[in-house]
């Protein structure tokens, strides 16, 4: 069922491409998902990378944030080209805090502590603050000046 709908919507999309020529006055291209001027196959692939990333960013952006407080909005979140596989970030908060990383629906964190590669406890995953986004919290507060190793994954069938 599902690949009979994502053929119907390959064919509407690539079916009504000519009939949404873009003209001489710069509107974007209704059905142009990835804005590069036409609608075509990658703009398939890119409804489909929001259907699978349960609804996504509609930007086509990626949104990423470490830090020591919770956020409530992608405002709080950089712009990223890709997720890193790992990076070290260290509380220069002033105190004792939980860790937040935010990455995209299909993307898993792992939290470490560096000196003896021992992976943290961490909270449960918060999938309802930001839609289209995963929250992961350490369980335990990292203390000031602490540093903390943060893996990033894809989601696997595995995971």
């Amino acid at each position: 069922m599902k690949q009979k709908f994502l053929m119907l919507l390959a064919v509407v999309l690539l079916s009504c491409a000519s009939a949404f020529a873009q003209s001489g006055n710069n509107n974007p291209l209704k059905g142009d998902v990835n804005e590069d001027g036409k609608v075509d196959v990658a703009d398939i692939a890119a409804v489909i990378n929001i259907m699978k990333n349960g609804g996504g960013t509609t930007d086509g952006k990626l949104y990423f944030y470490v830090g020591t407080e919770k956020p409530t909005s992608l405002s709080q979140a950089t712009i990223v080209n890709s997720y890193p596989a790992e990076q070290t970030y260290t509380n220069n908060s002033g105190a004792k805090a939980h860790i937040f990383v935010l990455t995209n629906s299909d993307k898993n964190v792992t939290f470490i502590e560096p000196n003896l590669n021992v992976v943290l406890d961490q909270e449960s995953i918060d999938t309802s603050t930001i839609s289209g986004y995963k929250i992961f919290t350490t369980s335990a507060k990292c203390a000031n000046g602490g540093v903390t190793k943060i893996r990033i994954t894809e989601v696997s069938d595995n995971n």
